[in-house]
């Protein structure tokens, strides 16, 4: 049908009102579909249906009478009818769509899905051309929707929703006027009682609610932005916490791995530790094992020797008239010097494990002089070691609580070892005095002194110099003599030692009885 032909003969102001408001809701159809392809919100081609059916709608329903005269009334009544069932599907969408019923009410948006169905159901009908018998009921749904609609809006606003008011009023008008029509079609209102929407005044109301309406869903579009602007603000500031939050639990990780690290290099190093110390335990035992088998080799081979000495001595004497021989007296001078040696050996071994079984403490000491000590030793020696033996003692006495028996087992291996260690023709010498609250025996031999690394070295157990390997010993007399003198609070020492000799000291303290007045 040409629809353009039956305006041709309105007059000119009705007509361009008429197209330049045609022209709006085609360019605003135009952009909001535009902004659909944009922004994909789907409020953008409910909107455009919404003004283009409502366009039809209008331009159907005032060219109405003049298309009856075009063609028959049946068919016009029909192409209203399903240019209105178009229209309601489309209102009621974007309705629903603009006020958001989904989110403010599930009910409503469900009951606002089943009225498009129902006028969906009431345009196949149409289009069937049972139009007479649907519209009524089609109508009647209609009114009934939209006064339902404008009163879920109104309910809103009084719930202080105020982001819904630019569209409420925006709808109020055409709302009205809608409702107007609809309540004419189903005989509640007068035929008389209508509003001229094709005049000037209903062309600028129609300007102003289209507007109005863009503006809303300009609006909406802004909102929708911004929230989701929030939203992706929000969802930016969790994921900033939730980096924050790893990040605080991979440090306190990082931290607890460093710490178990540190706990496990600890231990390893602890147990490192424990196996060096095991290790070096191990070899000192060895070494002392090893120094055992020495030691007992060594005491085998000075045991024989007097005794073999004591046996060949012996067997001579036991031959007639030994004892008359000119070699007998020499052959004693060799049994008592081999009886002296057993007897060193022996009193040596016998006072290292009693060193080994004494508490400190424990000694049986008693005030005795140097000089008393010094001549009980001397006496133990041979009549050619006593010749060798010169020995300087001070005029008054020198007293020290000792343990008699073993101070005089350190004077006697300090004798002995500088008679061992100087040529026989050579004497040594021993020299007593005090100073300093201190006892001091200096014995000095003729030797061929002691290497700097062997100074120390010499002072332990069963320790032999590499030099003293054609000297009889067992390594123990240094090492007792320093022992008991430390148990008494004193030491002995290495004063000097050169090619000329070395020089031993024995350090003890002075009793009461003998501590120097003057201090020298």
């Amino acid at each position: 049908m040409n629809l353009f032909a039956v305006f041709a003969s309105a007059p000119q102001l009705q007509g361009a009102l008429f197209h330049a408001h045609m022209g709006v809701v085609l360019a605003m159809a135009t952009m909001s579909l535009v902004f659909w392809l944009w922004l994909h919100d789907r409020l953008y081609p409910l909107f455009s249906a919404f003004i283009v059916s409502g366009l039809a709608l209008t331009v159907v329903r005032d060219a109405l009478p003049n298309l009856a005269h075009i063609e028959s009334e049946q068919r016009a009544a029909q192409t209203l009818a399903v240019v209105q069932c178009v229209f309601n599907v489309f209102s009621t969408a974007f309705f629903a769509a603009l006020f958001e019923f989904r989110k403010n009410g599930v009910w409503a948006a469900r009951l606002f899905q089943a009225v498009v169905l129902l006028n969906l159901a009431s345009l196949a009908a149409s289009l069937c051309g049972y139009h007479a018998r649907v519209m009524p009921a089609t109508n009647t749904l209609a009114l009934v929707s939209t006064t339902f609609g404008f009163g879920f809006v109104v309910w809103m606003l009084a719930l202080r929703r105020w982001r819904y008011l630019l569209p409420a009023l925006a709808y109020a008008v055409p709302t009205f006027v809608g409702l107007m029509a609809l309540a004419r079609r189903v005989e509640l209102l007068p035929n008389e009682l209508h509003l001229d929407t094709g005049s000037p005044a209903g062309f600028a109301l129609k300007f102003v609610a289209l507007m109005m309406l863009g503006v809303a869903v300009a609006r909406r579009t802004r909102e929708a932005e911004a929230e989701s602007r929030r939203e992706r603000t929000r969802a930016l500031d969790i994921a900033l916490q939730a980096e924050a939050v790893l990040e605080r639990r991979v440090q306190a990780r990082t931290d607890e791995l460093a710490k178990s690290n540190q706990q496990l290099l600890t231990e390893v190093e602890q147990r490192r530790v424990l196996e060096r110390d095991l290790q070096q335990s191990l070899e000192a035992q060895q070494q002392v094992v090893a120094l055992q088998r020495q030691f007992v080799g060594t005491v085998s081979h000075e045991f024989r020797t007097p005794l073999a000495i004591i046996d060949a001595v012996a067997q001579s004497l036991a031959r007639p008239n030994a004892a008359t021989g000119a070699d007998f007296l020499p052959r004693v001078a060799k049994i008592r010097r081999a009886v002296n040696r057993l007897s060193t050996l022996l009193t040596n071994v016998l006072a290292e494990e009693r060193l080994n079984t004494t508490l400190p403490g424990s000694l049986r000491t008693e005030a005795v002089d140097v000089r008393d000590l010094v001549g009980e030793s001397s006496t133990l020696l041979t009549a050619q070691d006593a010749g060798r033996l010169r020995v300087q003692l001070p005029d008054a006495p020198v007293m020290i609580a000792a343990d008699r028996t073993l101070v005089d087992i350190v004077l006697l291996n300090l004798i002995q070892n500088a008679l061992k260690y100087s040529p026989v023709e050579r004497p040594v010498s021993l020299a007593v005095h005090a100073a300093a609250g201190c006892a001091h025996v200096d014995v000095q031999d003729q030797g061929p002194g002691i290497a700097p690394e062997e100074r120390e070295r010499i002072f332990g157990k069963f320790h032999r110099s590499e030099g003293s390997a054609s000297v009889p010993g067992t390594g123990l007399g240094l090492y007792l003599a320093r022992e008991i003198a430390r148990q008494h609070g004193g030491d002995v020492t290495l004063l000097d030692s050169s090619a000329e000799g070395s020089v031993f000291r024995l350090t003890m303290p002075l009793s009461a009885a003998g501590a120097d007045p003057d201090g020298a």
